[in-house]
Protein backbone atom coordinates (compact mmCIF):
# COMPACT_ATOMS: atom_id res chain seq x y z
CA UNK A 1 0.00 0.00 0.00
CA UNK A 2 1.01 3.07 -1.05
CA UNK A 3 2.00 6.32 1.91
CA UNK A 4 -0.11 8.20 -0.09
CA UNK A 5 -3.07 5.85 0.40
CA UNK A 6 -2.45 4.93 3.74
CA UNK A 7 -2.35 8.74 5.04
CA UNK A 8 -5.27 9.54 2.67
CA UNK A 9 -7.43 6.53 4.68
CA UNK A 10 -5.89 7.57 7.72
CA UNK A 11 -7.71 10.69 7.36
CA UNK A 12 -10.70 8.94 7.28
CA UNK A 13 -10.28 7.24 10.43
CA UNK A 14 -11.76 9.35 13.81
CA UNK A 15 -9.60 8.74 16.66
CA UNK A 16 -10.83 5.46 18.76
CA UNK A 17 -13.02 4.34 16.00
CA UNK A 18 -12.51 2.10 13.10
CA UNK A 19 -13.90 1.41 9.85
CA UNK A 20 -15.89 -1.85 8.73
CA UNK A 21 -17.06 -3.14 5.24
CA UNK A 22 -20.12 -5.02 4.60
CA UNK A 23 -20.34 -6.23 1.62
CA UNK A 24 -23.86 -5.97 -0.07
CA UNK A 25 -25.88 -7.76 -2.41
CA UNK A 26 -28.10 -6.84 -5.65
CA UNK A 27 -28.08 -3.17 -4.69
CA UNK A 28 -26.58 0.22 -5.66
CA UNK A 29 -23.77 -0.08 -3.69
CA UNK A 30 -20.78 -3.09 -3.01
CA UNK A 31 -19.79 -1.92 0.10
CA UNK A 32 -21.61 0.08 2.88
CA UNK A 33 -18.97 1.31 5.57
CA UNK A 34 -19.68 1.49 9.37
CA UNK A 35 -18.40 3.49 11.53
CA UNK A 36 -17.52 1.46 14.92
CA UNK A 37 -15.86 1.64 18.23
CA UNK A 38 -13.55 -1.24 20.03
CA UNK A 39 -15.30 -2.87 22.94
CA UNK A 40 -12.93 -5.29 22.85
CA UNK A 41 -10.32 -7.25 20.33
CA UNK A 42 -13.66 -8.66 18.53
CA UNK A 43 -16.48 -6.96 19.33
CA UNK A 44 -16.84 -3.06 18.03
CA UNK A 45 -20.52 -1.16 19.00
CA UNK A 46 -21.71 0.47 15.20
CA UNK A 47 -21.73 4.11 15.76
CA UNK A 48 -23.80 5.51 12.50
CA UNK A 49 -26.55 4.34 10.93
CA UNK A 50 -26.01 2.41 7.15
CA UNK A 51 -28.19 3.36 4.64
CA UNK A 52 -28.06 1.05 2.32
CA UNK A 53 -28.69 -1.99 4.44
CA UNK A 54 -30.92 -2.91 7.53
CA UNK A 55 -28.43 -6.02 8.73
CA UNK A 56 -27.38 -3.30 11.12
CA UNK A 57 -27.74 -0.13 12.81
CA UNK A 58 -27.04 2.07 15.37
CA UNK A 59 -25.20 1.17 18.75
CA UNK A 60 -25.70 -2.51 17.31
CA UNK A 61 -22.91 -4.97 18.53
CA UNK A 62 -21.05 -6.74 15.52
CA UNK A 63 -18.23 -9.16 15.23
CA UNK A 64 -15.41 -8.46 13.14
CA UNK A 65 -12.22 -9.90 11.07
CA UNK A 66 -9.07 -7.82 9.96
CA UNK A 67 -10.40 -7.44 6.34
CA UNK A 68 -6.42 -8.37 4.82
CA UNK A 69 -4.65 -7.24 1.89
CA UNK A 70 -3.77 -3.48 1.65
CA UNK A 71 -6.45 -2.42 4.18
CA UNK A 72 -5.27 -5.19 6.95
CA UNK A 73 -3.87 -2.75 8.74
CA UNK A 74 -7.17 -0.23 8.77
CA UNK A 75 -10.27 -1.82 7.99
CA UNK A 76 -12.16 -5.10 9.26
CA UNK A 77 -15.21 -6.91 7.74
CA UNK A 78 -18.38 -8.13 9.79
CA UNK A 79 -18.44 -11.53 10.43
CA UNK A 80 -21.84 -11.26 12.57
CA UNK A 81 -24.39 -9.22 14.49
CA UNK A 82 -23.68 -10.05 17.98
CA UNK A 83 -26.45 -7.90 19.72
CA UNK A 84 -29.31 -5.96 17.87
CA UNK A 85 -29.40 -2.92 19.97
CA UNK A 86 -31.57 -0.68 17.14
CA UNK A 87 -33.86 -1.35 14.01
CA UNK A 88 -33.50 1.31 10.59
CA UNK A 89 -36.81 2.78 9.36
CA UNK A 90 -36.41 4.90 5.66
CA UNK A 91 -38.27 7.42 4.97
CA UNK A 92 -38.23 9.99 2.01
CA UNK A 93 -39.38 13.07 1.89
CA UNK A 94 -40.17 16.10 -0.26
CA UNK A 95 -37.99 18.86 -1.54
CA UNK A 96 -38.96 20.94 -4.27
CA UNK A 97 -39.99 24.49 -3.69
CA UNK A 98 -37.63 24.67 -0.52
CA UNK A 99 -34.96 26.48 -0.12
CA UNK A 100 -31.47 25.00 1.51
CA UNK A 101 -31.80 27.09 4.38
CA UNK A 102 -35.25 26.35 5.24
CA UNK A 103 -34.71 22.81 4.31
CA UNK A 104 -32.08 22.81 6.86
CA UNK A 105 -34.16 24.43 9.70
CA UNK A 106 -36.96 21.47 8.80
CA UNK A 107 -34.48 19.22 8.67
CA UNK A 108 -32.77 20.11 12.19
CA UNK A 109 -36.49 20.63 13.82
CA UNK A 110 -37.33 16.74 12.57
CA UNK A 111 -34.67 15.71 14.00
CA UNK A 112 -34.42 17.45 17.41
CA UNK A 113 -38.05 16.12 17.75
CA UNK A 114 -37.41 12.49 16.90
CA UNK A 115 -34.58 12.57 19.43
CA UNK A 116 -36.89 13.51 21.86
CA UNK A 117 -39.02 9.92 21.50
CA UNK A 118 -34.98 8.19 21.92
CA UNK A 119 -35.39 8.16 17.42
CA UNK A 120 -31.90 8.81 15.84
CA UNK A 121 -32.58 10.12 12.34
CA UNK A 122 -29.27 10.69 9.81
CA UNK A 123 -29.63 11.48 6.35
CA UNK A 124 -27.41 10.54 3.80
CA UNK A 125 -28.96 12.73 1.17
CA UNK A 126 -31.60 15.45 0.79
CA UNK A 127 -35.14 13.55 0.58
CA UNK A 128 -33.96 10.80 2.13
CA UNK A 129 -33.34 9.80 5.88
CA UNK A 130 -32.83 6.32 7.96
CA UNK A 131 -33.92 6.86 11.28
CA UNK A 132 -32.68 4.32 14.41
CA UNK A 133 -35.41 3.47 16.56
CA UNK A 134 -34.92 0.96 19.73
CA UNK A 135 -34.78 -3.09 18.32
CA UNK A 136 -38.47 -4.23 17.54
CA UNK A 137 -40.13 -0.85 18.07
CA UNK A 138 -40.50 0.14 14.61
CA UNK A 139 -43.85 0.01 14.08
CA UNK A 140 -45.18 1.87 16.83
CA UNK A 141 -42.09 4.46 15.76
CA UNK A 142 -43.42 5.09 12.67
CA UNK A 143 -46.21 7.18 13.14
CA UNK A 144 -44.54 9.17 15.80
CA UNK A 145 -41.59 9.80 13.16
CA UNK A 146 -44.66 10.85 10.78
CA UNK A 147 -45.98 12.94 12.91
CA UNK A 148 -42.36 14.33 14.16
CA UNK A 149 -42.35 15.67 10.17
CA UNK A 150 -45.68 16.86 10.05
CA UNK A 151 -44.76 19.45 12.53
CA UNK A 152 -41.58 20.26 11.17
CA UNK A 153 -43.08 20.89 7.85
CA UNK A 154 -41.93 17.91 5.76
CA UNK A 155 -44.20 15.92 3.80
CA UNK A 156 -42.64 12.69 4.43
CA UNK A 157 -43.81 8.78 4.24
CA UNK A 158 -42.27 5.94 4.80
CA UNK A 159 -39.98 3.93 1.86
CA UNK A 160 -39.59 0.30 2.81
CA UNK A 161 -41.98 -1.56 4.46
CA UNK A 162 -41.53 -5.55 5.34
CA UNK A 163 -43.27 -8.16 3.57
CA UNK A 164 -45.75 -9.77 5.40
CA UNK A 165 -46.37 -12.45 2.90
Amino acid sequence: MSDDFKKALHWQLQEGMVKVALELEGGPMRVEWLWCEPIDDRLLRVRNTPFFTPVVCLDDVIEVEPMGGDYEDYCYSLTKVVEHVREPVYFQYGIEGIGRVELNKRFSTFCNACREHDYVPEGAVAGYVVVAVPWGKAEDAVPVILGCAETAGLDMEVMLEEDDG
